[in-house]
């Protein structure tokens, strides 16, 4: 015996000619909003379209922005000469393709206290940064009592201040890669410019150098043997060995 259909209930199938209605309007609206920039971006194209990460960058900065050269008195009340010459690594580090930022704002403290002040600015702007490849601390000697020309050297005619390396050992579990670091940058700089150099030195003190692998004190002239230009021309020459170390990579 068939079974009856219940009351009130009514059997119903889909037209096809609906169906191909409905997928129609759903292309159509794909392609308007496609066609009119709404529509949504999938897999390889929406990666594509991320900004790409900025190269890694170089913080200079001087924990003794006051230091001088002669014939100025050895120290500036304010801003002295050491800060010119870490302006002037800054840019040329530019202009060797390097992303480089000179870090200010120091405070005026104690001689002792200013590698803790120099800290201070420093946390930020590495914090800030995407990458940091290196931190180059820009200082000048003071040497007296050496013989003239001590902390020169004639390149092309041309009197060029040397460059010292200091890494410090207290509290600071980068040593060895400080001193790689050094190493690699005293290479460079005598590849290039022979006797440039007074070669690498270990300080039993904190200078930082736990901030980063590759962060090193750069002692470029000193007092007594050099001027403000001596210094400025060995940086542009720094700037070339440090672009050159950092593409090689040495960690």
């Amino acid at each position: 015996m068939a079974k009856s259909k219940q009351p009130g209930i009514v059997e119903k199938k889909d037209s096809p000619f609906l169906t191909v209605f409905l997928v129609l309007l759903v292309v159509i609206a794909v392609l308007g909003a496609k066609y009119f920039g709404f529509a949504p971006s999938f897999g390889r194209k929406a990666k594509e379209e991320r900004p790409a990460a900025e190269a890694p960058l170089v913080l200079v900065y001087t924990a003794h922005p006051m230091e001088n050269y002669a014939p100025a008195p050895p120290h500036a009340e304010g801003v002295g000469d050491v800060a010119s010459v870490c302006r002037h690594l800054e840019q040329s580090l530019q202009k060797h393709g390097v992303r480089a930022q000179m870090v200010t704002g120091q405070r005026s403290v104690p001689w002792r206290e200013s590698f803790a002040e120099a800290r201070r600015v420093l946390l930020p702007a590495m914090e800030k940064a995407d990458r940091v490849s290196a931190l180059l601390d820009i200082h000048r000697d003071a040497l007296e009592g050496r013989p003239d020309g001590y902390s020169t050297v004639s390149l092309s005619g041309k009197p060029i201040a040397k460059i010292l390396f200091v890494v410090g050992d207290v509290d600071n579990p980068y040593v060895e890669e400080n001193l790689r670091f050094a190493e690699a940058l005293r290479v460079t700089l005598e590849a290039k410019a022979p006797g440039v150099t007074r070669g690498v030195k270990v300080l039993h003190e904190a200078l930082n150098g736990d901030l980063h692998p590759q962060a090193v004190q750069v002692y470029i002239g000193e007092y007594y043997d050099n001027t403000l230009q001596e210094a400025l021309d060995a940086a542009s020459i720094l700037a070339e060995a440090v672009a050159e170390v950092l593409q090689k990579g040495v960690m």
